[in-house]
């Protein structure tokens, strides 16, 4: 079977196709990549992952209706497929004023290298070092640091594109790494674990399995003999991660209100009123499309997603 490429020529065909379905506007953004990681446990190999992604969504306007569907089928009867169900869509909802696209003069004609990219690859039996590296490292902090939950390592790279009727066509490519580990200690008959990872852009600016390792393993046990307090009223310190969570949640609005905005959009909805879901298709091989959120094919399982949202670096416990 041919594989399609995904490009401009592919993007403004489909484009085309939902003006001639009698649109009005389109837009699509498509993702492809590569996924990999192991997880071991106690030394010994308890899982390996390895994926392709290849996606394409599409979003079509019928004057103020719209609506979005995406599809893993590239094949031209599928792509055709999914105009028809996504044109079909839009004309079923009512119309949104804030629903548009952004006006052609507010695109971007040019843009500048992020560095979001590293080309390097990690061998399957490369990645199984560096996750028992961390592990053995977290056991050696203390004694009483008797078991583990597990080391991961993964790695992934991708490539996304997005284009619109306006005649806007822009791609980029990003990467990703990732270590942890979750020991757990054991004192009097009570465990307790914690964990630590590293996250990055670039491979050679990963912190060390030895680092993550060391710092998870301190981390576990500074929390052996905790105990509760009495109720009291105390200033309250987020931990650096907790914090971040924050700005990822205002991160998630700004994307929601910003491209409402650029369309001219005043609509503000009250709590309770104007919030709808779209519809999306439920046929094999469509799925409703969530528009501005990662390309990547899954969030790290120990809160490292939010790294993804970062144009360049890496981030970092203290």
């Amino acid at each position: 079977m041919t594989s399609i490429r995904i490009d401009q020529n592919l993007t403004s065909e489909l484009l085309a196709k939902a003006k001639r379905k009698g649109a009005t506007a389109a837009d699509a953004v498509a993702v492809e990549g590569d996924a990999a990681s192991v997880q071991v446990r106690l030394s010994v190999v308890d899982k390996l992952s390895k994926a392709q992604e290849k996606r394409l969504g599409l979003r079509v306007y019928f004057g103020q209706r719209s609506a979005g569907a995406s599809t893993s089928d590239l094949s031209p009867a599928s792509l055709d497929e999914l105009v028809e169900t996504t044109c079909a869509l839009a004309q079923a909802v009512v119309e949104d004023p804030s629903a548009g696209l952004p006006n052609p003069a507010a695109l971007a004609k040019e843009w500048p290298d992020l560095d979001l990219y590293d080309s390097q690859t990690v061998p399957m039996d490369r990645m199984i070092e560096l996750a028992t590296r961390a592990e053995k490292a977290a056991l050696a902090v203390d004694s009483r640091l008797t078991n583990s939950e597990g080391a991961d390592f993964s790695a992934l790279g991708g490539r996304t594109v997005f284009a619109n009727s306006h005649g806007f066509y822009g791609e980029y490519q990003s990467s990703s790494f990732s270590c942890a580990v979750a020991p757990i200690a054991v004192q009097d008959g009570l465990m307790q674990r914690d964990y630590w990872y590293a996250v990055g852009r670039k491979l050679n600016r990963l912190d060390s399995p030895e680092a993550v390792g060391q710092e998870a393993g301190r981390r576990t046990v500074r929390r052996l003999g905790a105990r509760k307090i009495a109720t009291c009223r105390v200033p309250v310190v987020f931990e650096p991660e907790i914090a971040g969570s924050f700005l990822g949640n205002l991160c998630s609005a700004v994307r929601y209100i910003l491209p409402r905005r650029a369309a001219g959009g005043t609509h503000r909805p009250r709590l309770g009123h104007g919030l709808r879901r779209r519809p999306h298709a439920r046929r094999p091989g469509l799925q409703a499309v969530r528009w501005g959120g990662t390309s990547h094919a899954e969030e790290r399982r120990r809160g490292t997603g939010y790294p993804q949202e970062l144009p360049a670096g890496h981030l970092r416990g203290p």
